[in-house]
């Protein structure tokens, strides 16, 4: 499980994205703005690591209304599994191995998030389940 973490060198400019509800637009200006995101894209070309690596994405809501949030599309052949979110009552909010978020084909991916908490999901293939 989120085995890019435990690279020396996991995260470098070049593998983060900053998101607001939509992806890639955080609304940095707004200091009115109670949700931010960000998305740690795996470095698919690493030879320290035999297993595929999935992106890994945090969402933060620290306003008292839930949010909807954009999620980016996984890398191709991976799926988002929903890690934690701690929104949910004990044991739910953390689940080792992961809940499959299921989308149709086509569908719009997004995540509704409560109001002061915050969610970590990992793409992940089906397989590794």
């Amino acid at each position: 499980m989120l085995a890019g973490m435990q690279r020396k060198d996991f995260v470098r400019l070049e593998n983060i994205q900053w998101h607001g509800v939509q992806i890639n637009e955080p609304d940095w200006e707004n200091l009115d703005s109670s949700f931010i995101a960000v998305s740690l894209i795996s470095d698919k070309a690493s030879t320290e690591c035999q297993i595929a690596l999935g992106d890994i994405y945090i969402g933060f809501n620290s306003g008292n209304v839930s949010v909807i949030a954009s999620l980016p599309e996984p890398p191709t052949g991976m799926s988002w599994h929903r890690i934690a979110d701690t929104s949910l009552p004990f044991p739910q909010y953390f689940q080792e191995h992961g809940l499959f978020l299921n989308f149709a084909e086509g569908e719009t991916r997004t995540y509704h998030i409560q109001p002061y908490s915050s969610i970590l999901l990992e793409a992940r293939t089906l397989a590794e389940i």
